[in-house]
């Protein structure tokens, strides 16, 4: 089996609306959003990076990743901050490491910051990424709660994690 990853910081939100759709024709094997909050939890976020989406490849040796990959490129390089590669297992790994170390973090944050995951994903369509990932942040502005937005950009599916001041009189509301 082979394996490559692309992860690129983007300085907008309507840029991973943009590349996801594009990206989904080459069958990546991963399409993974984290936000710029979820970034700041791992100590990984570029300077004015509004997220972070990871693109995994598998495939035998007789599949096209060469093409696939050089492709993925075209489509990432415009609308990135940053991009990252990985070809071999253990920077793979170290890439995955972004993705798994914000919820042991956010489990830290104690009283003043609980993280309250929303049990209903959000699930849009992979063209309304942008709109829903925007409404859904303007709806924490309002309220005064943080979020922590991450997922499964290529299915649409996202979590979305509620970091309230639970001291804050009235925080419930």
């Amino acid at each position: 089996c082979l394996y490559t990853e692309r992860s690129s910081s983007y300085s907008t939100i309507a840029a991973i609306g943009k590349v996801v759709p594009q990206l989904l024709p080459l069958e990546p094997s991963v399409l993974e959003y984290l936000d710029e909050t979820f970034l700041r939890f791992v100590g990984d976020i570029s300077d004015g990076a509004a997220g972070l989406l990871m693109v995994e490849f598998e495939g035998e040796e007789s599949d096209p990743l060469p093409e696939k990959l050089r492709e993925a490129r075209r489509i990432l390089r415009p609308h990135s901050t940053d991009l990252l590669e990985a070809t071999d297992r253990r920077s793979l790994e170290g890439l995955w490491s972004i993705r798994h170390g914000a919820s042991p973090t956010m489990a830290k944050l104690g009283d003043e910051r609980r993280s309250i995951q929303v049990v209903e994903d959000g699930c849009v369509p992979v063209e309304a990424l942008a709109r829903y990932l925007t409404l859904v942040r303007e709806a924490g502005q309002r309220h005064g709660v943080e979020l922590v937005i991450f997922g499964h950009a290529g299915d649409g599916n996202l979590h979305v994690n509620l970091l309230p001041d639970i001291t804050r009189s009235g925080w419930e509301k």
